[in-house]
């Protein structure tokens, strides 16, 4: 038996969106992740704009239904083709992951 882990509806990390829009000279972007006692922790897939991120772990296995607010900090596009960058969030506690998009 282990506490709060029986029931997995219950804990949950995830991106209200699937996409996040950035326009060419933003230098940062909001993203929010819903969690429900789990840690997570975040990542971006590949190498090409994003920079950083304000927090790149969080949660709580023992906070039910929060949700975190994270800034992306992005690399301004200096030239006129579209770009595309995924951010990877991964579930600690149970091995899921996500995906969000900034385009």
């Amino acid at each position: 038996y282990s506490k709060n882990k029986g029931d997995l509806a219950q804990n949950y990390a995830r991106f209200i969106a699937t996409e996040a829009q950035a326009s060419a000279l933003d230098d940062t972007v909001a993203i929010r992740i819903e969690w429900s006692r789990v840690q997570w922790q975040i990542s971006s897939e590949g190498t090409n704009f994003i920079n950083g991120f304000s927090a790149t772990s969080g949660g709580n296995e023992n906070t039910s239904g929060s949700s975190t607010d994270i800034t992306v900090n992005l690399a301004n596009n200096l030239t006129s083709a579209s770009r595309s960058q995924n951010i990877i969030l991964t579930n600690i506690t149970t091995g899921e992951t996500s995906k969000i998009a900034i385009v």
